[in-house]
């Protein structure tokens, strides 16, 4: 963390985190500027990231890595398959990883990249979209306690839903849109 101190009339900190901004003045009332009025302050890298790139979340102890699976056009939606990286895969990493079932699967905001917390370390060979479909999702109706399965197109946009069981429901990831950093909450969760 960077503490700056601003001498002015009404003395202000700014408190400088990996996510953004926080200015807290003397009388201790918090104001929170988003990561997108951050980017007044920092200047974020135009990171180009396409379906069928590879990159790497680390998240202290833990390492994931993501395929971005689908992007919705003209936007930072993206669908991505993420696994735990094991310590012991050694060269072949990625073959070890990508036989296993993901832990996740899930649409998510491509700002981990721009802020320079998520790297694109490759991209697969031979990537053809049609090998990476996507799945139904589940969601939960908690006043009637029914599940749904969900269905996008190609362009993550709503297609339909569907009443199913719960053992149904079990075999599904959850139905949502992440930002970058519920996506990281929601790994180190798993």
């Amino acid at each position: 963390m960077l503490f700056i101190k601003q001498k002015s009339k009404k003395e202000c900190v700014f408190l400088v985190v990996f996510t953004g901004i926080f200015q807290i003045d003397m009388a201790q009332k918090l104001l929170v500027i988003t990561p997108t009025m951050a980017s007044k302050y920092f200047i974020m890298k135009k990171v180009v990231y396409k379906e069928g790139d590879i990159f790497l979340i680390s998240l202290g102890d833990k390492i994931f890595t993501g395929l971005i699976v689908k992007r919705k056009e003209k936007s930072k939606i993206l669908l991505g398959y993420f696994w735990p990286i094991q310590i012991n895969t050694g060269n072949d990493f990625l073959n070890t990883v990508l036989s296993i079932p993901p832990i996740l699967i899930r649409q998510f905001s491509g700002l981990g990249f721009d802020l320079g917390r998520w790297k694109v370390i490759g991209r697969l060979l031979e990537w053809d979209s049609n090998n990476w479909p996507v799945p139904e999702f589940k969601k939960k109706d908690f006043f009637t306690n029914n599940y749904y399965a969900v269905q996008y197109d190609d362009d993550l946009e709503f297609m339909n839903e569907r009443l199913i069981t719960f053992k149904e429901a079990s075999h599904l990831f959850e139905d949502g849109l992440s930002g970058f950093e519920a996506l990281e909450t929601r790994l180190l969760s798993l």
